[in-house]
């Protein structure tokens, strides 16, 4: 090749721009992750007071949303460590500012770290934990967007803990909710 054109020399140097800033972001949420599971560690040696020792370890967007992640990803092996994820979820999001992110943003994460710990709580059969963490997020729901999708999220995981509490009627209800939105 004597000369390539510009156009092509153009989208090849974007190609590689894209491709190494997909890595960048890779090895950042790796990291990210690593230092939530740190996290995770010292909250169950040590609790709150450990974590205050580290407070880089649970600081922003991300460290919310891989704590979301992990409550998902615990469910089935690990529910004692999935409450702990829950819980530092919403210790989390407690810390971000209203003034970045804006009360109802705000509102909206908690709601919905709430609504993670309550559907936690519910694994792990600790039924009247779950119930008080359902309403904590039901007020935040309220202060919030009321986004319908959290909303269908908010009905859903309370149809699981009424069927829990063999409250089928009011279960159903619940999911019909869901259903409709």
């Amino acid at each position: 090749m004597d000369e390539i054109a510009p156009e092509v020399d153009s989208a090849y140097e974007a190609a590689l721009d894209h491709a190494y800033d997909a890595v960048f972001e890779r090895q950042h949420a790796l990291r990210e992750k690593s230092g939530v599971a740190h996290a995770l560690d010292i909250y169950a040696q040590e609790g709150i007071a450990g974590l205050r020792k580290n407070p880089r370890l649970l600081r922003g967007v991300t460290a919310y949303r891989t704590l979301l992640e992990m409550c998902q990803e615990l469910r089935y092996e690990d529910p004692k460590r999935m409450v702990d994820a829950g819980f530092l979820a919403v210790y989390t999001v407690d810390g971000l500012s209203p003034r970045r992110f804006g009360a109802e943003r705000i509102a909206d994460m908690r709601c919905r770290a709430l609504i993670e710990l309550s559907n936690a709580y519910r694994v792990a059969d600790r039924l009247d934990d779950a119930e008080r963490s359902l309403a904590d997020a039901e007020k935040a729901f309220q202060a919030g967007t009321r986004d319908e999708l959290l909303e269908a999220r908010l009905s859903d995981v309370r149809a699981s803990l009424l069927a829990d509490r063999r409250r089928f009627k009011s279960a159903g209800e619940a999911l019909d909710k869901v259903y409709a939105i």
